[in-house]
């Protein structure tokens, strides 16, 4: 079972892949409405988050499916090896059948959600997903 420091009233080291600067910037301000301590590490595509996860220890990492250089289930899988402890948590546009076939067989995420959602709704499902105490 992998611990959540966040839980304890720690900072959370948030991954944030999607290569949607406002998908990246609504997701940033959900997370400061809910109050949650977060420090959030940015990529813009897969090879980015690829980079700052050899880099970085983070505690969760948020990522979209459809992006340049590295798909987010590349991205998760990576992480399932790199960086067992970690949350892994996919997003997308269209939560195609593929595309959760593909992230579950690896067993590489540990949450899923489509998006666009309206912001009460991003507030929920980061809570839930990141576990998020408010």
């Amino acid at each position: 079972m992998r611990t959540q420091p966040w839980a304890k009233g720690q900072p959370l080291d948030l991954l944030l892949a999607d290569d949607d600067e406002d998908t990246r910037f609504i997701v940033k301000r959900a997370l400061a409405k809910l109050g949650a301590a977060v420090h959030v590490h940015e990529a813009a595509n897969g090879e980015e988050a690829l980079t700052l996860l050899r880099e970085r220890r983070v505690d969760a990492i948020l990522t979209d499916y459809r992006m340049p250089l590295a798909t987010g289930v590349e991205v998760l899988c990576f992480a399932r090896h790199a960086q067992p402890h970690a949350k892994r948590i996919l997003m997308s546009g269209t939560l195609e059948e593929a595309v959760l076939r593909e992230a579950a067989l690896p067993a590489c995420l540990d949450f899923c959600f489509e998006k666009p959602m309206q912001r009460e709704e991003w507030m929920k499902l980061l809570r839930l997903g990141l576990e998020i105490e408010t």
